[in-house]
C-alpha cells in the first residue's frame, strides 16, 4: 500500500498500431524471417503477425518488411499488425502468395 495519500493512478500509455495485409510481405519474410526476427514479434496463429516498429529500421530487414515499418513510422505507429484478411493498402508492394 502506498503511504502517499495524494498519489493518483497513472494513465496507461496507448500506442498506435498500423494494420496491414500480409500481402505486403513475401511468403519468405512471413515463414522464414519473422519466426527468427530478433525484435518483438508475435505470430497471430495462421492470420498474421504483431510486430514492434523500432525507431531505427535495421538495414538487414527484408525490403518488404522495411517498407511496412517505414509507413508505420510515417504514421507515428509503434506496432504493425499484419492480417491476412485486411485489404491491401495503397503505396506498398503486393505479393501474391
Amino acid at each position: 500500500m502506498n503511504d502517499n495519500q495524494d498519489a493518483r493512478p497513472i494513465d496507461p500509455t496507448i500506442e498506435p498500431m498500423l494494420v496491414l495485409s500480409t500481402a505486403h510481405i513475401t511468403q519468405e519474410t512471413c515463414n522464414t524471417f519473422l519466426p527468427t526476427y530478433p525484435g518483438p514479434a508475435w505470430e497471430k496463429g495462421e492470420y498474421g503477425w504483431f510486430i514492434y516498429v523500432p525507431e531505427d529500421v535495421d538495414e538487414t530487414l527484408p525490403v518488404d518488411l522495411a517498407a511496412c515499418m517505414a509507413l508505420a513510422r510515417a504514421k507515428s505507429a509503434f506496432w504493425i499488425m499484419l492480417d491476412r484478411d485486411e485489404p491491401e493498402a495503397d503505396g506498398l508492394p503486393v505479393f501474391d502468395w
